[in-house]
């Protein structure tokens, strides 16, 4: 009989061992559905703390995965270890891809995007944020569907993926199970939308409410609809405008007004000339111009790609500060 029981304890510590390895190797699988959320060396942090926010507050089992567990550091420099890797994690119910600094496009066998087009094979919806649409795209899966992303990249779209169809108007689209959406914040309002189809706008709603957030179910603010985004092409000076003091900047989808102070190492003139030939290379007509000495006034006209008609009236100026010049815009829908 002792025989007996010293050989039983050691089956039931053979037993227990070999739990415990096999758990390291799977994890337990959760009651609650799996949100994967990929993170990636340059990512954007509200891409994937603000999805992270709302299924976490919804109930969902949340979690981060990268290609490997080694810390990431996100595009503002905040360092943030993942919680997996592609190697061992839970089954994905709900996958998240945000944007950052990503590329346009990957090759397909790229980790990031094998496991992408893998994990998408089974996951009952696929949400993108910003860029991240163009991972999606890297791994085949946007092929006749409607997606939109970050406003001044919508239009890149179909560069990568020939047969989608952008949306400029919408601050997220659903396409089947695959959620595109909007850029930063865009990402809470396209993951409470996943959540209502998951749960129900009740307790959407009611995740909108407990985050004091404002959710509009109707998405009536859309960036990519902002008159603003029409002179983001023709102010893409070189060096670009970062050293910049905005004096004034508002607007509406039908005028945007903006007053900036830059420093600029080069003569009004140049200065001027640099926006004169990004509005002509955007097929923007001049009407009127006024040089002077200190200052440079010209009208122009254009259609934008909804066929809106627009005047745009610029005033570039020499500012008291040696080295700045004022410039301002007053954009206007005919």
């Amino acid at each position: 009989m002792k025989n007996l029981a010293y050989l039983l304890a050691l089956i039931l510590c053979f037993s227990a061992a070999c739990h415990g390895q096999e758990s390291q190797k799977t994890p337990v699988r959760s009651s609650r559905k799996n949100v994967a959320i990929l993170i990636f060396n340059g990512v954007q942090i509200i891409d994937f703390t603000g999805p992270y926010e709302v299924f976490g507050q919804a109930g969902y089992n949340v979690f981060t995965i990268a290609e490997n567990k080694d810390a990431i550091t996100t595009h503002m420099k905040l360092d943030v270890l993942p919680k997996y890797d592609f190697t061992h994690h839970p089954e994905v119910d709900i996958m998240v891809v945000p944007g950052g600094g990503a590329p346009h496009k990957l090759d397909k066998d790229d980790p990031t995007i094998q496991w992408i087009s893998h994990t998408s094979e089974k996951a009952d919806y696929i949400l993108s944020v910003c860029n991240g649409v163009f991972l999606l795209a890297s791994a085949d899966l946007l092929h006749g569907r409607e997606v939109t992303t970050y406003a001044p990249m919508i239009n890149h779209i179909t560069m990568y993926a020939p047969d989608t169809k952008p949306i400029y108007d919408k601050r997220f689209v659903q396409s089947g199970n695959i959620i595109t959406a909007g850029g930063l914040s865009a990402g809470i309002d396209a993951s409470l939308h996943v959540v209502s189809l998951d749960k129900g706008s009740g307790r959407a709603r009611e995740v909108a409410n407990n985050m004091e957030y404002n959710w509009d179910q109707n998405s009536r603010y859309v960036r990519s609809q902002l008159a603003d985004m029409l002179l983001a092409n023709v102010l893409d000076f070189n060096p670009p405008l970062f050293n910049r003091e905005v004096i004034r900047y508002e607007g509406d989808t039908t005028y945007w007004i903006c007053h900036y102070k830059v420093t600029r190492n080069e003569s009004l003139k140049e200065f001027y000339t640099q926006f004169e030939q990004g509005a002509t290379m955007y097929q923007w007509k001049k009407e009127e111009e006024k040089l002077g000495d200190h200052s440079i006034i010209s009208k122009w006209r254009f259609t934008d790609f909804n066929d809106r008609n627009w005047t745009c009236e610029t005033q570039f100026s020499d500012d008291e500060d040696s080295g700045k010049f004022n410039l301002l815009i007053d954009l206007q829908s005919q």
